[in-house]
């Protein structure tokens, strides 16, 4: 027993950890040193990560806050993002499995449209996801083929082609988790991105 206990007591000596097995040696990393040449500089040590600049993010413009409120009062999931107004059309508007829209879609697609015409100089990204089921190719083509109807749809409800961008992510950008059958549902969706 007295050989587990010294076997597991670790010591801090001198800003060095040092495993009793004599083995694991870990040392701290140099601190962050300041040089005072008048000037007040900030040295780190070789290891030490990268200052990360914080961005202030500039608030929603009025016209973007307005298309949110009208896409809200009418039942879409949307929100603001740092690209824009981001609309998420769900899974169950297609075909399982499938990229043919649903009526109901069909429905959906020609309101959010309806208010896009009220931001005419705004133009649209239109992004196909899906889950990790199935082969990386076969996610790839259907998000594509889903964000490609649903930029038809558009087009088709007086949406200039010219303001529409269409990519395909696949499974490469979840938004909750694939272990899950919410989480995959989540994760298959085309999202409308009205462009800053």
């Amino acid at each position: 027993m007295k050989f587990i206990s010294k076997a597991l007591l670790t010591v801090l000596i001198s800003g060095t950890l040092v495993a009793s097995f004599g083995c694991a040696t870990k040392t701290a990393p140099e601190p962050i040193q300041y040089k005072s040449s008048g000037k007040s500089e900030r040295i780190a040590p070789a290891d030490a990560p990268e200052e990360i600049t914080l961005r202030r993010e500039e608030p929603p413009s009025e016209e973007s806050l307005r298309l949110i409120e009208e896409l809200r009062q009418r039942g879409i999931d949307v929100r603001e993002s740092e690209r824009g107004v981001v609309i998420n059309l769900p899974d169950v508007l297609f075909a399982s499995g499938r990229a043919e829209l649903t009526a109901a879609a069909q429905g959906i697609i020609s309101e959010i449209a309806q208010i896009i015409q009220r931001a005419p100089s705004r133009s649209l990204a239109v992004e196909g996801h899906t889950d990790s089921v199935g082969t990386i190719e076969y996610n790839y083509h259907l998000s594509k083929s889903r964000a490609e109807q649903v930029a038809k749809a558009l087009e088709n409800n007086k949406i200039q082609p010219n303001l529409i961008s269409i990519t395909a992510f696949g499974e490469t950008t979840p938004i909750a988790t694939n272990r899950t059958d919410v989480g995959r549902r989540q994760n298959r969706r085309v999202e409308i991105v009205i462009l800053k």
